[in-house]
């Protein structure tokens, strides 16, 4: 990036370059809002701390899936994502679940911690969706070992069906396991429900409450970001032209690659927008003059 900032201005070309480093913390911890208060002050109120996240799980008589989160996406993919977590410990496509992200406190389970916000997505609520099919799991694996006569030890899920280890031909579809807990009540292991329904309430143990001089583990995880951007200005027109950007993430686990790649580019697209486009303009006497996609520019492909 040097180089290339150092070849334009020897033409005399107007060039620049900057660069940002990013913390992103991931899951925060409600806490941390009790730290504008003295720790005697803390004391008195009553400690503060932690997140929870709540998902629920259930399988109908035909053996379909649908998951009840405790955030509202605007477009990131989460349904997309959960599915596939779910899918992928339940042995099931993922088109065979239905994501349902619109909740009513007075009906779905929520806690203060719930919504959309600081990355709080992947450890939380893909997290917990993880925890509660695990859960789903092991309910279907006591059902199917009883019909394919084997231990729970020797079950597997994969492709839509439930079968024992090494021997792949004994085995059971996934829906008829899930709805026999509807149709056959009679026939389930003892002591089990009759209606597959998981609710899982996850709280991590690291988040804590601030200590006596403010100290608080913030999040649950905390990702990285490098970006370099170099830039050439047109010293008749001043049009932008963007020569080189390049972003580094730290991320973890990337759930959903794809579903990553398209955040890092719609990330790109908005700094460029409020970087050089948008703006809420107004006159001397305070009448709004950007108030449609006329006036208010964005950037588009």
């Amino acid at each position: 990036m040097l180089q290339r900032r150092a070849e334009a201005r020897r033409e005399g070309r107007l060039y620049g370059f900057g660069c940002a480093a990013v913390v992103e913390p991931s899951m925060s911890n409600m806490g941390y809002i009790t730290t504008v208060l003295t720790s005697e002050e803390r004391d008195r109120s009553g400690p503060k701390n932690g997140a929870s996240t709540i998902v629920s799980i259930a399988l109908d008589p035909l053996g379909s899936v649908s998951v009840t989160i405790d955030s509202i996406p605007q477009g990131q993919g989460h349904r997309t994502a959960v599915a596939q977590v779910v899918g992928e410990v339940l042995g099931i496509s993922p088109k065979e679940i239905v994501v349902e992200s619109a909740f009513d406190s007075h009906v779905t389970g929520w806690s203060i911690a719930a919504g959309n916000y600081s990355s709080r997505f992947g450890p939380a609520v893909a997290g917990t969706a993880y925890l509660a099919a695990g859960r789903i799991r092991t309910k279907l694996a006591r059902i199917a070992s009883q019909q394919l006569n084997a231990s729970v030890e020797r079950i597997e899920f994969a492709d839509g069906k439930i079968f024992t280890v090494n021997n792949p031909l004994n085995s059971v579809s996934f829906r008829r396991v899930a709805g026999s807990s509807h149709w056959s009540p009679g026939t389930l292991p003892e002591g089990l429900d009759p209606v597959i329904k998981e609710t899982v309430v996850w709280t991590p143990p690291e988040l804590g409450a601030p200590d006596e001089l403010d100290r608080i583990n913030g999040s649950v995880a905390y990702g990285f970001i490098f970006d370099f951007c170099g830039i050439e200005v047109d010293r008749e027109t001043h049009s932008v032209r963007i020569d080189r950007y390049v972003t580094t993430h730290d991320a973890g686990v990337r759930i959903n690659p794809a579903l990553v790649d398209g955040q890092i580019r719609g990330g790109f697209a908005q700094g460029v927008g409020a970087a050089l486009l948008e703006r809420f303009s107004y006159t001397e006497d305070g009448q709004f003059l950007s108030g449609t996609f006329a006036d208010y520019l964005i950037p588009t492909a």
